[in-house]
C-alpha cells in the first residue's frame, strides 16, 4: 500500500496468479508473474502513469518475466494474472482497475445487489457464451469452463482481449476481492461472495472463503486477496 500525500491518493495493489497444471513448474510461472508484475505497476506510479497505463505495464512485465522462465529444452511453465489498483478517495470511495488474462477473477463485492464481477475469462467457455452458442450457467457448468484461451506463458503470445483492462469508480463502501479459480469453482456469483464480505472482517472473510472451498472439494489452488473500502470518516473525526 502507498502512503497517501497531497498529490497521491493512498493506494492499494495486488496480484493473484494461479499455475496452468498441465505446464510443468507452474509455480515458477506464478511467482515470476506476481513479482514482475507488481514491482512494474508501483514504478509506473511513481512516475504517475495512469491507473490504465500502470495496469497495462505490470500485465506485461509479468508476460515477460514468465516467458524468461521457459527453458531451452522445451519447458513453458504457464500461469494466469488478475492484478487491481485500487486509489482511495479521502472523502470515501475509490477507483479500482483491474487487469486480467486466464480465468483468475476480481470482484467488487457489497451487501444486496450491487455485487458484480469486474472481470472477463479469456476461457472457452466465456467465448461461447460472448458468440451465443450457450447461456453463462451451461457454460461455467460445461467441460469448456477452465479451458484457457489466453495465459502467460512462453507460448503464449502478447495479444491480450480488448477487456483485459477495467476501472471502477465507486463512492460506496465495499470489498475488492482477487481469486484464482480454486474459489470461484464453488462461489462463482458475486452475490454469493458478498454474503462473507458483508458479514465479516477482511481477515475472517478470507479464512471463512478459503474454508467453504475446501469443504465444498477444494480440488484447486485456492487464493483469496480482499481489500476494504471504506466509508468517509464522519466530518470532523481523523481517519
Amino acid at each position: 500500500v502507498d502512503s497517501a500525500s497531497p498529490d497521491r491518493p493512498a493506494t492499494a495493489v495486488l496480484a493473484v496468479c494461479d499455475g496452468v497444471s498441465t505446464s510443468e513448474d507452474p509455480q515458477a510461472a506464478s511467482g515470476a508473474a506476481v513479482r514482475a508484475g507488481l514491482d512494474a505497476i508501483l514504478a509506473a506510479l511513481a512516475a504517475d502513469r495512469s491507473a490504465e497505463d500502470c495496469a497495462l505495464a505490470g500485465l506485461t512485465a509479468a508476460a515477460d518475466a514468465v516467458k524468461a522462465v521457459g527453458s531451452p529444452d522445451g519447458k513453458s511453465p504457464s500461469c494466469t494474472y488478475v492484478s487491481a489498483i485500487v486509489q482511495f478517495r479521502p472523502e470515501g470511495g475509490a477507483s479500482i482497475t483491474v487487469a486480467n488474462v486466464g480465468d483468475s477473477r476480481a470482484y467488487w463485492l457489497r451487501p444486496g445487489d450491487d455485487s458484480q464481477r469486474l472481470t472477463v475469462d479469456d476461457t472457452l467457455a466465456q467465448a461461447m457464451v460472448d458468440n451465443g452458442l450457450l447461456d453463462a450457467a451451461t457454460a461455467m457448468d460445461g467441460p469448456h469452463a477452465h479451458v484457457l484461451t489466453r495465459w502467460l506463458g512462453a507460448d503464449s503470445e502478447h495479444q491480450w482481449s480488448p477487456t483485459c483492462v477495467r476501472t471502477l469508480h465507486t463512492h460506496e463502501p465495499g470489498v475488492l476481492l482477487l481469486c484464482s479459480d480454486g474459489l470461484w469453482n464453488y462461489l462463482p456469483e458475486a452475490a454469493a461472495l458478498s454474503r462473507f464480505t458483508s458479514a465479516l472482517p477482511a481477515l475472517p472473510a478470507a479464512r471463512a472463503l478459503v474454508e467453504h472451498a475446501l469443504g465444498a472439494g477444494g480440488k484447486d489452488n485456492i487464493t483469496v486477496a480482499l481489500v476494504p473500502v471504506l466509508s468517509p470518516a464522519p466530518s470532523g473525526d481523523t481517519p
